[in-house]
């Protein structure tokens, strides 16, 4: 595997509150020297530190306390990549990765590649309850709990797609409630086409319709009204 993939875990493994600065400063210098495939394993690295597997909010292998400066990390790493413009990408590609069987899938240098399913490479499903705790755990506001569940939804992984659906079901009928925040532009037209084509709520096209007029009325300021 590549040096600069050990050298990424190597750094999470001794993230401290006391090396915090110094290890993000080196930890953003390797992700701008080697792009996307660092970034996805860096996020990658946070979320197996979680381990958030079965059951859901178990307790993490690393970090117990909620203050924790790989949680600290993995929130500004999804914050900060929800403004990209490749952010279903990076996300998808670290949550199907965040398995340990996932690092078999290292090649080309140790830098993280596509999965070929023609070659028996199988992404790893993740539950509607995993993403829950994932976006609990890690504190994640409404817009962009919303925004893991539309990365999800462009998995490879048939499992994972519908239970994001299922996932992003819940949160659609929260924030059209009145659940706070919103979305910015590029989510909230993906969340209206997942909505649209989503074959469970279309069953109900009547509560389809009142979805997304709640949803266009919370985000008129995106429509050409005013907040």
């Amino acid at each position: 595997a590549s040096p600069v993939l050990w050298k990424i875990r190597e750094v999470v493994r001794n993230l401290t509150k006391e090396n915090i600065k110094s290890s993000v400063a080196e930890l953003n210098q390797l992700v701008g020297m080697y792009g996307n495939d660092a970034k996805i394993f860096l996020i990658h690295c946070l979320l197996e530190a979680l381990d958030l597997s079965i059951p859901p909010q178990k307790e993490s292998k690393w970090d117990s306390a909620g203050r924790s400066p790989r949680l600290l990390l993995l929130q500004h790493e999804i914050t900060q990549s929800a403004n990209s413009s490749n952010f279903v990408s990076i996300i998808c590609q670290a949550l199907e990765r965040s398995g340990r069987e996932a690092l078999s899938n290292i090649e080309n240098d140790g830098f993280l590649v596509e999965i070929d399913e023609s070659k028996g490479q199988k992404p790893i499903p993740l539950s509607a309850e995993y993403l829950a705790s994932l976006c609990k755990t890690v504190k994640l506001g409404l817009p962009q709990a919303i925004s893991i569940g539309l990365a999800a939804a462009h998995s490879q992984s048939k499992t994972t797609r519908s239970e994001a659906s299922s996932f992003l079901r819940v949160l659609a009928f929260e924030l059209a409630a009145g659940g706070r925040g919103t979305l910015n532009a590029n989510a909230f037209k993906a969340l209206l086409e997942h909505i649209k084509t989503d074959p469970v709520l279309q069953k109900d096209s009547e509560k389809v319709q009142e979805l997304i007029r709640n949803l266009c009325e919370l985000h008129i300021f995106l429509l050409g009204g005013t907040p």
